[in-house]
């Protein structure tokens, strides 16, 4: 099986393509998307409510993962 990251990085010195990077979200954006603070978006994927992954102290989602959630709500 093939990496998922293999196809991230750009052919211009390793760096995320422009797709890939539109492809994470912060709790900002997924707040706009949800029409929702993005505390409670933080809130709520600490519980496990909304998927997401904390990396440190901030939380990333992916935009696919966000709408299949919706979809299935």
């Amino acid at each position: 099986m093939k990496n998922d990251t293999s196809d991230v990085a750009s052919t211009t010195g390793g760096t995320p393509s422009n797709e890939a990077q539109h492809e994470v979200l912060t709790a900002d954006e997924v707040g706009k998307i949800l029409k929702i603070h993005p505390v409670t978006v933080r809130l709520k994927a600490a519980a496990g409510v909304i998927p997401g992954r904390q990396i440190g102290n901030r939380w990333r989602f992916s935009r696919t993962r966000i709408s299949e959630w919706l979809q299935a709500a």
